[in-house]
């Protein structure tokens, strides 16, 4: 057998092997619609004597979800600027954002959440909530 008849050989065989494994390598089943987690619901302000003191809402819950919940705070200012934190937790105090974001005191913020959640390997998120306008105090 020559040279290049071999080689054929070889790689006719070894196509044929990861064809096979190929073949047998389990697929993923296509995500169940229970598989992103829930809106978050029931956005609201918190204030006491007229301050703002924190916002909360409702936790989102996921079926088959792998690790714990989280959400991602997004906000507009009234300029068109745009912030986003990550937070585990359901309710959340100005000064808590304003310390992590570098928010300026007395502005005025359109908040909306999305939750995240993981699943058969992928992060998934949920829609946005509903909307709620703020005005951080002045510290």
């Amino acid at each position: 057998m020559s040279r290049t008849m071999a080689l054929r050989w070889w790689v006719a065989l070894i196509v044929s092997v990861m064809a096979v494994v190929l073949a047998a390598a389990p697929v993923q089943a296509a995500p169940t619609s229970g598989s992103v987690p829930t809106t978050p619901q029931n956005l609201r302000a918190n204030h006491v004597d007229g301050v703002l003191q924190s916002f909360a809402w409702d936790p989102s819950t996921m079926e088959a979800v792998e690790h714990s919940i989280w959400y991602e705070i997004h906000m507009r200012e009234t300029n068109g600027a745009h912030h986003r934190a990550t937070v585990f937790h359901t309710t959340v105090t100005p000064q808590e954002l304003a310390d992590s974001l570098y928010l300026d005191p007395g502005r005025t913020y359109t908040i909306r959440i999305v939750a995240w959640g993981h699943s058969a390997g992928v992060n998934r998120s949920s829609a946005y909530s509903d909307s709620l306008t703020v005005t951080f105090p002045n510290t």
